[in-house]
C-alpha cells in the first residue's frame, strides 16, 4: 500500500518542478513546517466537503479529521522551538 503513496508523492514533486524548479531544501526560503500545516488544513477542508457530498461515511470522516489533527499537533511538537512565532493562526490548545 505504501508503494503507490511513495510513487505518487515523488510524481507530485516532479510535476511541480517546471513551476518551482527542483526542491533544494537547504536553499529554499519557504518554511516547510508552515507548508505542512497549510496542506493538512486543506486536507481537513477536503475531508469535510467530501463527507458533506456523501463521498465518505461519518466514521471515515471522523477518523481522517482526528488523525490529521494529530499530525498537525505532532508537527507543532516537533517544531516547538520555532513554531509559535512563525504561525499566523491562533493556537486553541
Amino acid at each position: 500500500m505504501q508503494n503507490w503513496i511513495d510513487s505518487a508523492r515523488k510524481q507530485r514533486e516532479l510535476d511541480h518542478e517546471p513551476k518551482y524548479g527542483p526542491i533544494q531544501p537547504k536553499r529554499d526560503k519557504r518554511c516547510f513546517r508552515k507548508e505542512m500545516i497549510e496542506e493538512l488544513l486543506d486536507t481537513l477542508n477536503y475531508a469535510q466537503w467530501s463527507f458533506q457530498k456523501g463521498e465518505m461515511t461519518r466514521s471515515h470522516f471522523q477518523r481522517i479529521d482526528r488523525t490529521t489533527r494529530i499530525a498537525i499537533r505532532l508537527i507543532e511538537e516537533a517544531c516547538a522551538d520555532k513554531f509559535q512565532w512563525e504561525m499566523e493562526w491562533v493556537n486553541d490548545s
